[in-house]
């Protein structure tokens, strides 16, 4: 902490500027507001990205041991509810892209590596379809759920998986090769009210169970 400043709490967000010191009782001019950071909650994920997206732990998922990643420390998770969820966030540059790495322990239903799911849909979302083993990447373009699909995932390996549409096509990627790609061509869904996920959607209906690293 910093002299003077109070110890913020959870949720909380501090900026700041900066004036040149000119010497003699002089300053310069002082700086535009620096960019806000936020205090990630207690067991959650710290975003260090441009746009900061903090994650919350949910469903009994312990974050004060983490588990293998692909380099460094990942995330386990034992299926259930178990995911890390945080505020609503929607793109607003009429792109997105969606990537983490995953190592699944098994194969069964939809594992959501990221997703951002509710009771009326699909907004955008990154998971494994159990029974064929193949990536899927869903957006909502317009009032039509665009869909690519491919690629192969086993269990027990690692495995980089990344959508990307840019406003005109939605293409899929596994282990870095391109596998599939659909034509979609309109405006992003936009539900704010929605959390985004990883591990499973907000309903629950698509649990991972295995390890995510740099979702």
């Amino acid at each position: 902490t910093l002299p003077g400043l109070p110890v913020l709490a959870s949720g909380q967000g501090l900026t700041a500027t900066a004036t040149p010191d000119l010497g003699g009782g002089s300053f310069g001019g002082t700086s535009e507001f620096a960019q806000a950071a936020t205090v990630a909650p207690a067991g959650g994920v710290l975003d260090r990205s441009v746009r900061r997206h903090d994650l919350s732990a949910f469903g009994g998922l312990d974050t004060s041991t983490p588990g293998s990643g692909i380099t460094g420390d990942g995330f386990d998770l034992a299926g259930g509810g178990e995911r890390l969820s945080g505020p609503a966030f929607d793109p607003t540059d009429g792109a997105i892209t969606m990537s983490g790495w995953v190592s699944l322990t098994s194969l069964s239903g939809e594992s959501a590596v990221v997703a951002k799911t509710g009771s009326g849909g699909t907004i955008h979302e990154l998971i494994v379809d159990g029974s064929t083993g193949e990536a899927v990447a869903r957006i909502l373009v317009g009032a039509s759920t665009i869909e690519a699909r491919g690629g192969s995932v086993s269990t027990g390996t690692w495995h980089q998986l990344a959508a990307a549409w840019d406003g005109a096509d939605l293409r899929l990627y596994v282990d870095g090769a391109q596998v599939d790609s659909t034509a979609a061509v309109g405006a992003l869904g936009d539900d704010r009210s929605i959390p985004v996920t990883v591990g499973g959607p907000s309903i629950q209906s698509a649990v991972l169970v295995g390890s995510v690293d740099q979702v």
